[in-house]
């Protein structure tokens, strides 16, 4: 007899049993959702772990429980007999996957990530049937391979420095404090992975089709799913949410195994003793932060003349004197012109400010670039959908409305705004749009964040254009050397 038990989730309070989805008597197959369980910080589903009859229940929904509680018992049944899924048992199968020509979605989403899974919740919640077609996990870029993994490294590296540095605020640490990048990574690939999950049980708790393959437009109002099957579908309306991919790096030596992306750098798992970061835009800065404070030395080359160009000059000014303070040293204005590995396997960046060629040497080299909106293999080109010339981002109006009726496009595929939290705004605005309730997208209300030590964020209009326009606009200030806040955490900057 197999005993099913609550997971363990980062919680303090009781959980509670959202979902059963299964009786004695019931036959299961290994992964078959059998419940789902909430807290007051995360959701999961309960999966099947052998082939086997349902043997006892002992939770109805909306108990409260307690991690590994024992939920049901499963009789286990010889690999030679498996057991058929309860008639009811597959969210997927209830929403009628069965492989046949004809299927329909009355809204087809193409792309789980942040702007594709928010608009068909909001969608769902609407009334509306969604069907979600995703050719990889859940949760797109941000989730799986951006925002959220770095945050969780920095979390750590955080952490880290603030070992090191305990005695300023009163605290003795003997000994050395030495990072256990496996065991770092491996807790980032945890929050991931909760995350994950949890975006999966909201899909089927919303009664949200999901697909699982590569889908490609065939002609206006046909879509082709590929995976084992291929599966055709039709829609009556449908949202491209396909984000961005890394943007090739046509320098010499960037194929070097030691030169990393930031997909490859958030699966480090042995800290450089040495690194060169090139870009000084939001990515490189957190990079260059997070692995300074896990002791590694680094360089950060900006082409620009200034760090974080899209915020205001004084919180550059402010972010890079941190860099200073932190060891990290800062080149700006530099114009990258290859890379190579040298006699002592180290690689060497070469650069050159202001017509000056120069280089540094390093165990490892990331790039930390822009992205491309990810249109490639979409079809697009067989629906007449426009799309920019030198981008390849979908163009869309201020209702993310294409130039093909009933064709949305949001995220980073439209290349406004690259960032997570303007995907899902923009997911909102298409279904809002789709249930005839039309609403314009305005970009000033987007924030943008660093997570630089310290984090710094902006929204709306910048200091000068504001101080442009005495009449409309107050510019004000507070230094962080009179701030209760700044002052506790050690933030001391003159120029703020």
């Amino acid at each position: 007899m197999i005993a099913i038990q609550s997971p363990a989730l980062p919680s303090l309070k009781p959980y509670v049993v959202a979902g059963v989805h299964v009786s004695p008597g019931d036959a299961v197959v290994v992964g078959q959702e059998l419940f789902n369980v909430e807290t007051d910080k995360r959701a999961a589903t309960v999966k099947a772990s052998v082939n086997g009859i349902v043997a006892a229940v002992f939770v109805e929904e909306g108990d409260k429980i307690t991690a590994k509680s024992i939920l049901a018992e499963i009789e286990e049944l010889d690999e030679a007999a498996p057991a058929e899924p309860a008639p009811e048992a597959s969210a997927l199968q209830d929403a009628g996957e069965a492989n046949e020509d004809g299927d329909h979605a009355e809204l087809l989403i193409i792309g789980g990530g942040t702007g594709g899974y928010t608009a068909a919740i909001y969608a769902a919640k609407h009334g509306k049937r969604v069907t979600l077609v995703e050719r990889d996990r859940l949760g797109g870029t941000c989730l799986n391979r951006g925002c959220i993994p770095t945050k969780a490294l920095i979390s750590s590296a955080e952490m880290c420095h603030a070992i090191r540095h305990s005695s300023a605020w009163g605290i003795e640490v003997e000994g050395a404090v030495r990072p256990k990048m496996e065991a770092i990574a491996q807790q980032k690939d945890e929050v991931v992975d909760g995350l994950v999950e949890g975006i999966g049980y909201l899909m089927d708790k919303n009664g949200i089709r999901v697909l699982r393959g590569t889908a490609r437009f065939d002609g206006n109002g046909t879509v082709v799913v590929s995976s084992d099957e291929k599966r055709r579908l039709t829609y009556d309306d449908c949202i491209i949410a396909t984000g961005s991919t890394i943007r090739p790096l046509a320098i010499p030596g960037a194929d070097l195994p030691e030169v990393m992306n930031t997909d490859e750098a958030l699966s480090c798992t042995n800290l450089p003793a040495s690194i060169a970061i090139v870009g000084g835009g939001v990515t490189g800065v957190e990079f260059a932060f997070l692995f300074s404070n896990l002791g590694a030395d680094v360089t950060l080359i900006a082409r620009r003349s200034r760090l974080l160009h899209t915020f205001d000059a004084d919180v550059s000014t402010a972010i890079e004197q941190s860099a200073h303070e932190h060891g990290i040293e800062v080149v700006l204005g530099g114009d990258v012109q290859g890379f190579r590995r040298t006699p002592d396997s180290l690689i060497e960046t070469t650069f050159s400010t202001d017509g000056v060629a120069q280089n540094v040497a390093s165990e490892r080299v990331l790039v930390a670039g822009g992205r491309i909106p990810q249109t490639d293999g979409l079809g697009l080109e067989t629906t007449g959908i426009a799309v920019e010339e030198h981008t390849g981002a979908v163009k869309v109006d201020e209702r993310m409305r294409t130039n093909v009726p009933h064709v949305y496009a949001v995220g980073d595929v439209n290349g406004l705004v690259m960032l997570a939290h303007a995907a899902s705004y923009q997911g909102r605005i298409a279904v809002d749009d789709i249930l005839g309730n039309p609403t314009s997208f305005k970009r000033n209300v987007i924030p943008s964040v660093a997570y630089a030590s310290p984090e710094a964020a902006t929204v709306g209009i910048g200091i000068d254009e504001a101080r442009s326009k005495p009449d409309e606009y107050t510019v004000g200030s507070f230094d962080f050397a009179h701030n209760g806040k700044a002052l506790a955490e050690r933030i001391r900057f003159t120029g703020l």
